[in-house]
């Protein structure tokens, strides 16, 4: 009887690591953003609302960028890096603090960026969970905070620094190297909890579970061979 248990719960083992590790919903893919979307400067984008990253800012703008939803079962972003044209080259920034954010606790998953005063956008890419509503079109510029005044050049440098809310300049590298998690960011700059389940932990349990279950049964074997004999 005690076999029958332990060989049961070797097989639970088993079935709560095939779970976790063949599930499609942990498939990511990446995606670009809306080619009409793109190129545009932030004052020239017909949508402006500053209700991400702490702005309006006198020589900064915010770019925010939504994922459409799959109806029911909408993905979210993982990471987001922005291409713009400084006026002198091209560089690449990331949405992650604490210059930019992601946020999946309000509606439709969301991403904001922000970047000095006058950039052009140019391009941006997503990594998100699952897969897109509209791969095609992939996702979308929402809505910008253009800056209320100071230096609006294209030429406006990185090291522009700006009053109140976030403040400091946008936190990104020229090679535009998007971390493999990305911290998330609420429009206040505070912390939100990273998306998605520890799929390892899940594993590590059910591997454990097989281990022990096998284990036992061995040693109960051992001990009814020894009785008998």
């Amino acid at each position: 009887m005690g076999s029958r248990w332990l060989a049961r719960l070797a097989v639970a083992g088993a079935a709560v690591t095939a779970l976790f590790v063949s599930s499609p919903a942990w498939a990511n893919s990446d995606i670009s953003i809306n080619d009409g979307n793109v190129p545009t400067t932030a004052a020239n984008f017909d949508n402006h609302e500053c209700n991400f990253g702490g702005g309006p800012y006198a020589d900064s703008d915010v770019w925010v960028f939504v994922l459409p939803s799959n109806g029911g079962d909408a993905g979210v972003f993982l990471s987001v890096t922005a291409t713009f044209d400084t006026g002198s080259g091209t560089t690449q920034l990331s949405a992650t603090p604490p210059n930019g954010g992601i946020v999946n606790d309000n509606g439709t998953s969301k991403a904001w960026i922000k970047a000095p005063a006058g950039w052009t956008l140019t391009d941006a890419t997503a990594s998100i969970s699952g897969t897109a509503r509209d791969p095609k079109n992939g996702f979308n510029l929402t809505h910008t905070c253009p800056a209320t005044g100071g230096n609006t050049s294209p030429s406006a440098t990185a090291s522009a620094s700006s009053p109140g809310g976030n403040g400091g300049s946008p936190s990104g590298s020229s090679t535009g190297t998007v971390p493999g998690t990305p911290g998330t960011s609420t429009s206040s700059g505070g912390s939100l909890p990273v998306t998605g389940t520890a799929v390892g932990a899940f594993v590590a349990v059910g591997l454990l579970l097989v281990a022990g279950g096998v284990t036992l049964i061995v040693m109960r074997r051992r001990r009814d061979v020894t009785f008998i004999s």
